[in-house]
């Protein structure tokens, strides 16, 4: 396949560079971006849960209906997370395989200290309003096994359920395993055979003997997805970001409609065009707003974490199901949104910009050596 100047559309060749070009930026951008959809998606839920069951009203506004559309898309943000999460993560630890500079210590200090930090206090965080009667999906608390078991990401795993006023955590099960599972593959892949086949080992027996299931909400099918992250590293598309962000924008519109049987063609068709998009030349990728960037990006992991717990307690004391006809009910609803984005940013302060602190205190406690992570 050629351009009209007879080259190659499609270019293979490792890109070290890659995110020193202005992709970078914009990966800040699609993480606190992916984040508040997620957001969006699950308050919208909280103040107008039977609206999907019940159909568009028939005397909405144009402005209505556009509400509901644009504030429905929490599950395909999702998957671009696993995407970006495969060119961040798994691109620096195949660089450091290549390089002869991968450590299973450092790199297991790495994942845990990236995960770990703002989770525990994020399942203590939901534990603690389903105790205090805030859990509005929950009948009753978790108990003590679901919630060890979501800090040890069994959830989904057809071991422990996520926690009832947590859902989203369902992904964070995926992310952990994609963790052990891919260097696995890599470590094969470079001739590292005796290391790769242990950590195979510990990967079949988290995901095998607890029963997995094949669907898009399991590790195996994301790991598809997570997998794709790595392609921008190696392919370039000799296109303009502009038509493959078309393709993105038009295929995200056509998962809200009944057009997909399942979730998981929506999910490989979100992937395909994503990835399609961070593929393009990097050159290409001009650098608008780092700061602002930077700064939303830095507390997007602790608003994914911490907004459904937080939600749900909102409404629980305001309550659910309110008119959609009625304009304080978005003003609620924009209310609530504020509050949990505030929220994460308190976490993110708290715990999530604690992460280098806490790192590099696990690399003095074991006594690894010191690398720069991603």
């Amino acid at each position: 396949m050629t351009n009209q100047a007879g080259e190659s559309i499609i270019h293979w060749g490792y890109k070290p560079y890659l995110l020193d070009s202005g992709l970078s930026v914009w990966l800040d951008h699609f993480r606190w971006i992916a984040a508040f959809a997620v957001v969006c998606d699950h308050v919208r839920w909280i103040i107008f849960p039977n609206f999907e069951s019940r159909g568009l009203h028939p005397h909405f506004t144009l402005a209505e209906k556009a509400f509901f559309f644009l504030t429905r898309f929490g599950l395909q943000a999702v998957v671009l997370f696993f995407v970006i999460s495969g060119l961040l993560v798994g691109g620096s630890l195949l660089r450091k395989i290549q390089e002869g500079r991968f450590h299973t210590r450092n790199y297991a200090l790495d994942r845990v200290s990236r995960l770990g930090v703002v989770l525990v206090p994020a399942v203590v965080w939901a534990a603690a309003l389903q105790y205090a009667g805030y859990g509005l999906a929950c009948q009753t608390p978790d108990n003590g096994p679901t919630l060890l078991g979501n800090l040890v990401f069994l959830q989904n795993l057809g071991f422990v359920a996520p926690l009832c006023n947590n859902h989203p955590l369902w992904s964070l099960s995926s992310e952990a395993w994609f963790y052990v599972i891919a260097p696995a593959f890599m470590l094969l892949w470079v001739g590292q055979f005796r290391i790769s086949v242990v950590i195979t080992l510990i990967a079949a027996l988290g995901l095998g003997v607890l029963g997995l299931r094949l669907d898009h909400e399991t590790p195996f099918f994301g790991l598809l997805l997570w997998s794709a992250g790595l392609l921008p590293w190696f392919v370039t598309l000799r296109m303009r970001p502009l038509f493959p962000a078309i393709a993105l924008i038009f295929v995200l519109a056509l998962t809200r409609t009944s057009l997909f049987e399942t979730h998981a063609m929506k999910d490989v068709l979100i992937t395909l065009c994503f990835t399609a998009l961070l593929c393009t030349d990097p050159a290409q990728w001009s650098k608008p707003a780092p700061r602002f960037a930077h700064y939303f990006a830095g507390f997007s992991y602790s608003l994914y974490l911490v907004h459904m717990p937080a939600a749900q307690a909102v409404g629980s004391v305001l309550g659910t199901d309110h008119p959609a006809d009625q304009t304080i009910s978005y003003v609620l609803y924009v209310g609530t949104v504020g509050l949990m984005v505030l929220v994460g940013w308190i976490f993110g302060q708290l715990f999530e910009k604690q992460t280098p602190v806490i790192r590099n205190f696990l690399y003095r406690l074991t006594g690894a050596m010191r690398w720069k992570s991603a």
